[in-house]
């Protein structure tokens, strides 16, 4: 999501659970690093109450109404869109003041509004002030907020940074179930390649650009061999069937590798156990900045492919021979 410099998001709620990092936060009560948690039906609303940048917000969302579909519902709308009767007895006034009201609210586009300079200084001067609205600032109060680069580095080298923030750090993340972290990766240099062992990783690129290798157990050789054989001949496919189960068991073993350029805005999903690498461009002006979310995080384990926490390097030394058919000196002076 992205606000407009002097723009508010009208007050409203969405029918699922959200997780919300802010990539860009210029105003006084919204910071760069924070992560925000809103349960579904919270209010919420959120003004950018800067005159140059805009305010950028990555996020999820968990489906509970209808699975895989959400909504965000305005306040005003919905309450507009009961009987008059009801509206009456409810606010205790009289039809014509209601409309009057109510009314308005089909002359504005959308659910980010322009404020007026009045408007937003007063904005900024209640949140300067320690003011907060029922829901802050995006829905929840600040129990609710954490801001992830104000804490101790998970990795940190001249390669680039690592921060992470999970349910043992911030309560509010443990019925979601979700890790945070934000990746700042080093012009010309990229993460050891590494795979998770239950999380589904979702990934947004917040700056920068550079490449992504995921390998994919799913996408073998064997598939390609199956889409290949619908333009062949029966007589052809007999043929190749013919070839004996040592060449089957070879094209099994090799598994399909997506490369793909990102850049600011590029998001990938990483399945669990699917080896992952990401590389920031030497070209590039800038480091590759990267927000991830990581789904079913508690009994997670990452498992490092490469460098010095790297799995191989566990294996004891029969192992690894009759793994890699090569002495384990030698095995050991590459991995």
């Amino acid at each position: 999501m992205e606000v407009n410099p002097r723009s508010f998001v009208v007050p409203g709620f969405t029918d699922a659970d959200g997780i919300r990092y802010v990539a860009q936060g210029p105003t006084p009560s919204v910071h760069q690093g924070d992560v925000v948690v809103a349960l579904a039906g919270s209010i919420m609303h959120l003004a950018n109450t800067d005159g140059r940048r805009k305010l950028i917000v990555a996020k999820i969302l968990h489906t509970i109404s209808v699975p895989g579909k959400f909504q965000f519902l305005l306040g005003e709308s919905l309450v507009s869109s009961l009987s008059k009767r009801v509206q009456r007895a409810a606010f205790k006034t009289s039809e014509e003041r209601l409309e009057k009201l109510f009314g308005r609210q089909g002359q504005k586009k959308g659910f980010i509004v322009r404020a007026s300079e009045e408007q937003v200084r007063e904005l900024r001067r209640h949140a300067s002030e320690g003011g907060q609205s029922h829901h802050w600032p995006f829905g929840g109060d600040s129990r609710s907020t954490y801001n992830l680069l104000e804490q101790r580095l998970t990795i940190a080298n001249r390669h680039g940074r690592l921060y992470e923030v999970d349910t043992r750090s911030f309560r509010a993340l443990g019925d979601q179930d979700v890790r945070v972290s934000f990746a700042n990766i080093t012009a010309g240099s990229m993460t050891a390649p590494y795979y998770n062992t239950q999380s589904v990783k979702i990934a947004v690129v917040l700056e920068g650009e550079g490449e992504v290798e995921i390998v994919c157990p799913h996408l073998s050789q064997d598939s390609e061999r199956r889409r290949g054989e619908e333009g062949q001949s029966e007589q052809q496919q007999q043929k190749q069937r013919g070839r004996g189960s040592e060449s089957e068991e070879e094209q099994q073993e090799k598994y399909e590798t997506i490369r793909a350029r990102v850049s600011r805005g590029s998001a990938l999903v990483v399945p669990a156990g699917h080896p992952v690498v990401a590389i920031s461009s030497s070209r590039a002006s800038s480091s590759l900045q990267i927000v991830c979310f990581e789904i079913n995080a508690q009994k997670n384990e990452r498992v490092w492919l490469a460098g010095k926490n790297k799995v191989l390097g566990k294996l004891d030394r029969p192992a690894k021979e009759l793994a890699f058919g090569a002495p384990a000196r030698e095995i050991d002076e590459v991995c």
